[in-house]
């Protein structure tokens, strides 16, 4: 189930009663009163894997490391990544954000990123020991794999669009 960490009450947002319930969030409500909107932010966008939900999601994990410490971290307070109960919330949340289907979508941009970091850090060698026949291969398949990986997010998209709203349930106002 995609569960909603925060809503949007007269402008401001806030928690919702699943960071007062589960353990891991609460424990960051309750060491962090003024800081807490932030790390849970942190927590959230690190860990959801939908690009509906998360506008961070289509980042390395590299890169969006960077930006959310920027954006929530750094901009507002002093408390970094590696701070113990972020990682927990941020243990908790893919796991519940976690589906096969999600699982494999996140290995498969993985091994996307490293195709393309090969791509990108190695020159085009030829003869017995060159790479110009793999890169050729890559070229030729590389349309095919962006298709099959296009067509694995709608999945895993459609997949946390049933879990999410089981029993016909519509979103909240304001739900994030």
């Amino acid at each position: 189930m995609l569960t909603k960490i925060f809503t949007v009450e007269n402008g401001q947002v806030k928690a919702t009663m699943h960071c007062q319930l589960i353990p891991e969030l609460k424990n960051i409500i309750d060491k962090y009163p003024k800081e807490h909107i932030a790390m849970l932010s942190f927590a959230f966008y690190k860990a959801c894997p939908y690009k509906s939900d998360n506008p961070y999601a289509d980042y390395s994990e590299m890169e969006k490391d960077e930006l959310l410490i920027k954006d929530f971290l750094k901009r507002n307070i002093n408390i970094v990544p590696d701070n113990v109960d972020i990682l927990e919330a941020v243990k908790k949340l893919t796991s519940l954000y976690e589906t096969t289907a999600s699982k494999y979508l996140q290995q498969n941009k993985k091994n996307l990123e490293d195709i393309m970091e090969y791509i990108e850090n190695n020159t085009v060698t030829d003869g017995k020991e060159g790479n110009l026949s793999e890169r050729i291969r890559i070229s030729t398949t590389c349309g095919k794999t962006m298709l099959e990986f296009i067509q694995l997010e709608k999945i895993a998209n459609l997949e946390k669009d049933k879990v999410r709203n089981r029993g016909g349930r519509k979103d909240g106002l304001g739900e994030l």
